[in-house]
């Protein structure tokens, strides 16, 4: 197995106005050093407001295009009884977007659910929005919809919504992802989307989920203001569960404050275990007291998001709409299923995909692209992030599209300083005919391709990044906000520290470096995550317990890290909540290993 290279430890820049700011209104000097590494200096609001907004904060959703004339035609849909179509993507924001519509329209607007039929496309089988397979199924449904609305996708699908114009159905899109240079598709009876250029809505970093949650308060606006719900009408604030899940999943940005306050109040509720999805979850999910983002993010998103990626997304909606215990457990039982086979998948694809990245690197590639014939289009996307990790430069797998050999589909994923979609499109400019399909934004994109394309595709897209990159931009690298002495080790600093949660894209969870000798390592679950014992150098005695899962790609491979070596780790200080609470070290990168 290829020697993986070694990550480069950067300290975190800090804003003395907001360090400042931070002590005067009482947050310690650590907790302060932290909020001025997260881009807390200019918000009006103060600083506390700025970590932890609420409700009342949020931005009102009359600045988005077309929301009331599209609240307006659901509302009218509901009054009529007209049978309703919802449409969304398959990863996680798009499941999330599908409960909230679903939920809004039955539960809240009384809209019977025999009017109302959910479509997904199949990511293998469809591929991305609202493709033509699943306008056919649309068109085919009976009783046919007479409006459709889409959610977390739709922005780039003109000549499907126009083919459903055509045959008297309305289709209102609500999306986040960037517009094509056309503009909204002009067929659509409505477009919300933040991205668009005369949207006067201020926070263009909302995931599609909560634009789907901002059209259903638009909709019980309009609704109550015509007497048809009165003030005793459930608020829309019960569905912030869902919308925290898919905006944590879906990457956005949690410095945004909207995004911030609709995480904060959904994970209060996702706590209260009110759903029966969230008591079939928590048996899986580490033993701490409560749910967090990072919890959302890498236990809870991944099982609902595995489901898409290997089958029909659907099971992740009845899971979160789940009626009773027994429903909910079944379905959590299948996410889990599917997430094992899942990872599977990707550590097999990874294993191979490793030593093809390896030769380009060596080769002088700045872009590296990984054609892998054997490879899972569901899961390709994630190796991509892997390589990203590891190598620390734009990387695209490419693998065969389902049941079209001739054809391949990629998932395209980018570091600090490169646009994804704006390298696509460089290729797309340089040679029109390479692509059938492409489409993405800043850090994340897909593509469509001839099999014979690979080659040419790889030479334009490396050529695109070096358009995009200088050479010091390149290798992996791990953010981190300093030192943390030995004596700050403690569950005391572990609970300050969760006073400045949610954590995520764009609020980094805090990795601090430090040195350490390795006391003890073992191999623990399927051989490629580590146990360490660790002492750091500034004391004489005491030691640490620390985890490093995936150290390793293979569990055949050499440990990166033995007893007695010396070494420089970067980590998250966390609480095992096992058998008591004790701290852990979630090791992220290490350097000076053997």
């Amino acid at each position: 197995m290829t020697k993986q290279p070694t990550p480069r430890f950067t300290d975190r820049s800090i804003d003395k106005r907001c360090y400042t700011a931070a002590l005067n209104v009482g947050y310690s000097g650590l907790l302060a050093r932290l909020l001025a590494a997260r881009g807390l200096s200019d918000r009006p609001q103060g600083i506390d407001a700025a970590v932890q907004p609420h409700l009342g904060m949020l931005d009102h959703y009359n600045g988005l295009p077309d929301i009331e004339k599209a609240a307006t035609r659901i509302a009218s849909a509901i009054l009529t009884g007209e049978h309703v179509a919802l449409e969304t993507d398959h990863d996680v924001d798009g499941v999330a977007s599908h409960a909230v519509l679903h939920a809004a329209l039955v539960d809240h607007f009384g809209h019977p659910s025999e009017r109302l039929t959910g479509f997904i496309g199949h990511r293998l089988r469809d591929g991305y929005g609202l493709s033509a397979t699943v306008a056919e199924r649309i068109l085919a449904t009976e009783p046919r919809p007479t409006l459709v609305i889409t959610a977390d996708n739709g922005s780039a699908d003109e000549p499907r919504i126009a083919l459903l114009a055509e045959q008297g159905i309305d289709v209102i899109v609500t999306d986040h992802h960037e517009l094509p240079r056309s503009g909204p598709p002009a067929s659509a009876y409505a477009c919300i989307s933040p991205k668009r250029e005369d949207c006067g809505y201020p926070d263009a970093a909302i995931a599609g989920c909560m634009v789907a949650w901002l059209l259903a308060c638009a909709v019980r606006n309009e609704l109550h203001g015509i007497g048809y719900l009165d003030d005793k009408a459930p608020p829309m604030a019960q569905l912030l569960d869902y919308v925290a899940v898919g905006t944590v999943a879906d990457c956005v940005s949690l410095g945004s404050h909207n995004n911030r306050a609709i995480v904060g109040s959904g994970l209060a509720r996702i706590n209260r275990q009110d759903r029966p999805c969230w008591r079939a979850i928590c048996p899986r999910l580490p033993g701490q007291p409560l749910i967090t983002a990072t919890d959302l993010a890498f236990t809870v998103g991944p099982r609902i998001n595995a489901r898409g990626r290997l089958d029909e997304a659907m099971a992740g909606v009845a899971f979160l709409l789940s009626d009773t215990d027994s429903e909910a457990r079944s379905y959590a039982a299948l996410l889990e299923q599917e997430n094992d086979e899942r990872k599977a998948i990707e550590r097999k694809m990874k294993g191979q995909a490793i030593d093809l990245a390896a030769a380009q690197v060596a080769a002088g590639a700045t872009a590296i692209v990984i054609w892998l014939p054997d490879g899972h289009a569901g899961v390709h996307g994630i190796v991509a992030s892997r390589l990203v990790e590891t190598y620390g430069q734009p990387v695209v797998c490419l693998s065969p599209k389902f049941g079209q050999p001739d054809l391949v589909t990629g998932s395209a994923r980018g570091i600090p300083g490169f646009h994804v979609e704006q390298a696509l499109q460089f290729c797309a400019d340089r040679v029109p005919e390479m692509f059938l399909a492409f489409g993405g934004h800043e850090g994340a994109g897909g593509l469509t391709i001839a099999r014979e394309n690979i080659e040419s595709f790889r030479d334009s897209y490396d050529r695109a990044a070096r358009e995009q990159l200088t050479p010091d931009q390149l290798g992996p690298r791990i953010d981190t906000d300093g030192v943390l002495q030995a004596h700050e080790m403690t569950l005391d600093t572990i609970d300050a520290i969760s006073r400045l949660e949610p954590f995520g894209r764009g609020f980094e969870q805090p990795v601090f470096q430090g040195q350490f000798l390795v006391l003890a390592v073992k191999a623990i679950g399927n051989g490629t995550h580590l146990k360490l014992t660790l002492r750091p150098v500034d004391q004489t005695r005491g030691a640490v317990n620390g985890v490093w899962f995936n150290a390793v790609t293979d569990a055949a491979d050499e440990l990166p890290i033995a007893a007695n070596d010396d070494v420089d780790l970067a980590y998250n200080l966390t609480a095992n909540e096992y058998r008591g609470r004790h701290v852990q070290l979630l090791v992220r990168g290490c350097r000076s290993a053997r």
